[in-house]
């Protein structure tokens, strides 16, 4: 399977570890950088049409986009409601695995160890839980975070759905800001 690590660019590839252990910024998800204005990859009105209601706290604005590319089927941006600069708090891509959470987990083994072989200087830190969306309890997600000294994450993870569910599993690759990580907590209430 191609890599992903295609996907996140490094600003200066030679100096891997002294530059991108220090600023999650120096990277590209999808060609696309934590403080970037989403302006500059997407059109104000397709922003606006795939805003998503995900969360209670309305503070910060979700969006899923179709990707155009073979490596993810949706990009996920959020920014705060406020900002009409649309400034990127948050990037993921999605690929979706129908029913197949082995090959997901696959994926995720090989990107987890391509991180962590290419930022060294990153805490990482693996755990698993139950979905909060899945009021049977049957849903899992499997997570492996990187962490910047700022608490900015790389975030890597597999979404197995139960069948009652009706979603794919899917894998998942991010770029969260510390802002958007704090927010989070108060983002369902």
């Amino acid at each position: 399977m191609k890599k992903l690590l295609g996907i996140i660019v490094l600003g200066l590839l030679l100096s891997v570890n002294t530059y991108a252990d220090d600023d999650i910024r120096d990277l590209q998800l999808n060609g696309m950088s934590l403080g970037d204005s989403a302006l500059e990859y997407f059109d104000e009105k397709e922003i606006k049409k795939n805003i998503k209601n995900w969360y209670k706290n309305k503070d910060i604005i979700g969006v899923s986009i179709k990707a155009n590319d073979q490596d993810f089927d949706r990009i996920n941006i959020h920014y705060w409601a406020n900002d009409k600069s649309y400034t990127l708090i948050a990037i993921g891509g999605i690929k979706f695995y129908k029913n197949d959470i082995t090959n997901c987990r696959a994926q995720m083994k090989e990107e987890v160890k391509t991180i962590a072989d290419s930022f060294k200087g990153l805490r990482k830190k693996t755990y698993n839980k139950l979905h909060s969306g899945d009021k049977t309890k049957k849903s899992k997600t499997y997570n492996t975070e990187f962490k910047y000294k700022s608490g900015d994450l790389i975030k890597i993870s597999c979404f197995d759905w139960s069948k009652k569910m009706k979603y794919w599993d899917n894998f998942r690759m991010s770029l969260l800001a510390t802002e958007f990580n704090d927010w989070l907590d108060k983002a369902y209430k």
